[in-house]
């Protein structure tokens, strides 16, 4: 009897060590915060509002109304023609010289991301002498000159009647996709260009005075006689800059993982933790992340990004 209970005894001591410790890791866990942010913020979506052209139009919506400002010509919103739901852009030029356009609301992008830039366009019998779908920087520096990104459509847009996708044009045409980056100037200095057959931008950083963010509008552009449709256009950031600040006390590890556990940045602290770190780590916007911290106490604290919904 007396053996059981010394046995007893020694379990329940045993059992209260392991609760300690177990309170003692939580506690420390406890005392560990962590904040996660994205720019831009996931999950990515679309920077074009109302991208198909289903919601109104004006000067008070994101989209403003268009019209010709050189020659002849009309560019409505209509519902006889569209490439998904049941509206798009047309413009209609009734003159050689006809030049119209219709642009969005001043946004912002952000530098040094690339961004996926998509559409779909269909021209009538005849097809106008140009058209483009131009991305008009206006920097905060009143010295650098307003210029853009303009994706040309007139390779793209041989065969009349048929909805083409800018970036992935049917086989018997022929053609890829052709973007010019109007390089950043000031009013001294030549316009040049930087060609690219893909449809993805980046706007540099050390181009827009180290700046993290553009201020941008999005402009259909249609030229000369003829018809164009436009509808589903797309901007949207194919990764991300992840942010990260993890506070608290006895910190050993950071780690960043992605949603299959693959681990995409890893810090160490020895004896040099200062009580608070914050790191960046530009990764995937298709994909969602995990910030383990480990504390000398065997402690683990997650925190996950974009933050789960129940």
């Amino acid at each position: 009897m007396e053996m059981k209970t010394k046995v007893r005894s020694a379990l329940m001591s045993i059992g209260i060590m392991l609760f300690l410790v177990e309170f003692n890791q939580l506690s420390v866990a406890m005392e560990i915060d962590i904040n996660v942010i994205a720019e831009p913020s996931l999950p990515a979506t679309n920077m074009i509002q109302n991208s198909s052209f289903e919601e109104p139009v004006g000067n008070s919506n994101f989209w403003i109304e268009g019209g010709y400002y050189k020659g002849k010509g009309e560019i409505t919103v209509v519902a006889n023609q569209a490439h998904s739901g049941g509206m798009s852009v047309c413009a209609t030029g009734l003159s050689d010289d006809a030049q119209g356009q219709m642009l969005t609301q001043e946004f912002y992008v952000p530098t040094d991301i690339p961004l996926f830039f998509d559409f779909w366009v269909k021209a009538d019998r005849d097809l106008p002498h140009g058209g483009t779908v131009s991305l008009r920087y206006l920097p905060d520096n009143k010295d650098i000159l307003i210029d853009g990104v303009d994706a040309q459509i007139s390779s793209v847009v041989k065969i009349p009647g048929k909805w083409i996708q800018f970036s992935n044009p049917p086989k018997d045409i022929v053609a890829n996709p052709s973007i010019l980056f109007w390089q950043p100037r000031t009013k001294d200095m030549p316009r040049t260009y930087q060609p690219t057959d893909t449809n993805v931008i980046v706007f540099p950083r050390d181009k827009f005075d180290n700046q993290d963010k553009v201020k941008v509008r999005l402009y259909i552009i249609a030229k000369g006689m003829g018809v164009l449709w436009y509808d589903d256009i797309v901007l949207k950031p194919l990764k991300t800059k992840l942010m990260y600040t993890v506070k608290g006390i006895d910190v050993t590890e950071i780690k960043i993982c992605n949603s299959q556990k693959k681990i995409i940045e890893q810090k160490t602290f020895f004896n040099d933790w200062q009580g608070e770190f914050s790191g960046t780590a530009v990764v995937l916007a298709d994909d969602s992340y995990q910030v383990e911290v480990k504390t000398k106490s065997g402690a683990t604290k997650y925190a996950e990004y974009p933050p789960k919904t129940n």
